[in-house]
C-alpha cells in the first residue's frame, strides 16, 4: 500500500512540474504586469474554476491592449468553451449570457488559423453534449451563429459546419416516426461515410464501417422506389443529413441496376470466399427483408438516454448473417435489430 502511495505521489509531483514548466513557456514574452495576472487565471483554470479564470482574463483585456495581450486572448479562447461546457452539464441559467459573451469575444479578435481551430474543437466537443436533451436546440443555434458570423473562413471548415448541422438533425430524426428504421440506418451510414470514415485508422474498424455503409446503401436501392415520399420528406426536413446520401439517391433514380451492381462490387471483398456475386445479392435481399419486417411499425421505447425499438426478431442473433459475410447476424446486418 505504501509503495502504491509513493508511486502516486511521484506521478502527481511529475504532473505538477510539467504543468509549471508548460505555464512558464506560455508566459514567455508576456510583460511582467500582465504575466502575474495571467498566471492567476491559468491556476484557476487548472483547478477547474473556469468562471474565475475567464473573469481575470477579461479584466486584463479591459486594461491592456496591443501585443501585450495576445496570449491572454489565446487563453480566453481556450477557457470560454470550458465555461460553456460547465453551463451545459450543470443545466444552469448562465449559458445564454456566457455564449453571448463568447461571441462578443470572438467578434473582437482576429480569427487566425489557431483561433479557428479552437472554434472547430468547440463545435466537435459540443456535438457530444447533445446527450443533454435540453441543449439540442441551443446547439443548432450555436452552429448557425458560428456560420452566420463567418468565424470559419477556411474552406476545410465548411465540412465541420455541415457535420455539426447533420449531428443536430440526427438526434431529431431518430425520434421521428415519419423516418423508417431503414432510412435512419441509411442516414447514419451516410454521415459516417462523409465525416467519420476518413479518420478511422484501425483496419478492422474501417472495414466494418465500410461494410455497414455499403450494406445500407444496398438497402436504399431496394427501399427507394416504394418510399419516394419518405425520401422527399427527409430531403426537406433534414437537408444536411440528406446531402450525405443525395448522390446515391440520384444514381438510383438514374439507373438503379447500375447502382446495385456498383454497390455489390464494393461489398464483394467482405463476403465469404464461397459466396459468388449472385449468392451475395440473394443473401442481401434476404437480410433486407428481415430488417424491413423486423422494424415494421416499431414502437419507440425510452430507456435512460438511449431509445430502442421493440419488435419481433425473425432470425437468430447467433446465426450466420444471410448477407454472406461469414459473421454472426448480431455482429453484421442484425446489429440494429434488438
Amino acid at each position: 500500500m505504501d509503495s502504491n502511495k509513493d508511486i502516486l505521489n511521484t506521478i502527481s509531483d511529475s504532473n505538477r512540474r510539467f504543468a509549471k514548466k508548460k505555464r512558464e513557456e506560455d508566459l514567455l514574452g508576456v510583460p511582467e504586469k500582465v504575466a502575474a495576472e495571467l498566471e492567476k487565471a491559468m491556476e484557476q483554470e487548472d483547478n477547474g474554476y473556469f468562471d474565475k479564470a475567464k473573469d481575470i482574463c477579461e479584466q486584463i483585456l479591459a486594461t491592456e491592449e496591443g501585443r501585450n495581450v495576445e496570449k491572454v486572448k489565446l487563453t480566453l479562447a481556450r477557457i470560454y468553451p470550458k465555461v460553456l461546457e460547465t453551463d451545459i452539464y450543470d443545466c444552469n441559467k448562465r449559458y445564454q449570457t456566457d455564449v453571448e459573451d463568447y461571441f462578443k469575444f470572438l467578434d473582437s479578435i482576429t480569427m487566425n488559423d489557431l483561433m479557428q481551430e479552437y472554434v472547430v474543437e468547440t463545435l466537435a466537443k459540443f456535438c457530444e453534449l447533445m446527450e443533454n436533451e435540453w441543449y439540442r436546440p441551443l446547439f443548432r443555434e450555436f452552429v448557425a451563429a458560428v456560420e452566420k458570423k463567418g468565424y470559419l473562413t477556411k474552406e476545410e471548415y465548411r465540412k465541420t459546419l455541415d457535420s455539426a448541422y447533420a449531428s443536430a438533425e440526427s438526434v431529431v430524426y431518430f425520434d421521428d416516426n415519419k423516418v423508417s428504421i431503414i432510412m435512419k440506418n441509411v442516414l447514419k451510414s451516410g454521415y459516417e461515410r462523409a465525416y467519420v470514415l476518413a479518420g478511422v485508422e484501425e483496419t478492422d474498424k474501417r472495414q466494418k464501417m465500410e461494410m455497414d455503409i455499403y450494406t445500407n446503401i444496398y438497402y436504399l436501392c431496394s427501399y427507394y422506389d416504394d418510399n419516394t415520399d419518405e425520401v422527399e420528406y427527409i430531403m426537406s426536413a433534414y437537408p444536411h443529413s440528406y446531402e450525405t446520401i443525395e448522390k446515391d439517391v440520384e444514381e438510383i433514380k438514374s439507373d438503379k441496376q447500375a447502382k446495385i451492381s456498383k454497390t455489390l462490387d464494393k461489398l464483394a471483398p467482405f463476403a465469404a470466399k464461397n459466396i459468388d456475386r449472385e449468392a451475395l445479392k440473394t443473401a442481401l435481399d434476404k437480410a433486407y427483408q428481415y430488417v424491413l419486417n423486423s422494424h415494421k411499425q416499431p414502437e419507440l421505447i425510452h430507456s435512460g438516454k438511449q431509445p430502442y425499438y421493440r419488435k419481433n426478431t425473425k432470425i437468430g442473433r447467433n446465426d450466420l448473417c444471410p448477407c454472406g459475410s461469414g459473421r454472426k447476424y448480431k455482429q453484421c446486418c442484425g446489429r440494429d435489430v434488438k
